[in-house]
């Protein structure tokens, strides 16, 4: 009996360790990120203000750091946004596709970048289905990117929608599948929480209530 109540409260107390780490583990991560941002922007653009202010008037700023780079960002953008900033930007971008290392590097984060930050680029995407690949019995998520290609249809015969099959982690990226529409299994699933599953590789899904 003694021995059963001791593996009762075992498991209990097992049960009560990962339900704490469960809850507390994402507090933790989210806190640990928005205090990391918070020190590396004062220490990368706040530091010599601050210091200038402490010396001479007595005082710091606390998140200045943030405060300026987030200017910075929003002053990047409205000058991105006019003609001569965007004609300006695609001259440096040019340079940054063909520089050693950077080219390596700076196209993919672009591509993601711009999927995650810019509506029109997730526009392109029209509706989430389901579609049998790799192979028959099982499903791989897919997004709807053309329907109605007169070309595709006269010379086969049949409706046919064009679908991008992401490879997760990167959504933007995949296999694009030309398939009867008869074929796709449409899911109730906006494309935001598609691209959620994608990025997270099946972890996060769309909570239905």
């Amino acid at each position: 009996m003694r021995k059963k109540a001791g593996t009762t409260i075992g498991a209990r107390l097992r049960k009560y360790l990962f339900t704490g780490l469960a809850t507390l583990l994402p507090l933790f991560i989210t806190f640990y990120i928005i205090v990391f941002i918070f020190e590396f922007t004062n220490r990368f653009a706040g530091r010599h203000i601050n210091d200038l202010l402490m010396r001479e008037y007595g005082f710091a700023i606390p998140g200045l750091g943030l405060i300026l780079l987030t200017a910075f960002v929003i002053l990047a953008g409205a000058l991105v946004s006019n003609f001569l900033g965007r004609k300006l930007f695609e001259l440096a971008e040019r340079f940054f596709y063909k520089a050693p290392l950077v080219a390596n590097i700076y196209p993919s984060a672009k591509k993601l970048s711009d999927f995650l930050f810019r509506e029109e680029e997730k526009k392109k995407f029209r509706k989430v289905v389901l579609v049998e690949y790799p192979s028959p019995g099982s499903y791989s998520v897919g997004f709807v990117t053309n329907e109605g290609v007169e070309d595709f249809d006269k010379k086969t015969g049949e409706e046919l929608v064009t679908v991008l099959v992401p490879l997760s982690p990167m959504p933007y990226s995949g296999l694009l599948m030309v398939l009867p529409r008869e074929k796709l299994f449409e899911i109730d699933m906006t494309v935001n929480e598609a691209i959620q599953l994608v990025l997270s590789g099946g972890v996060v899904t769309p909570d239905k209530k």
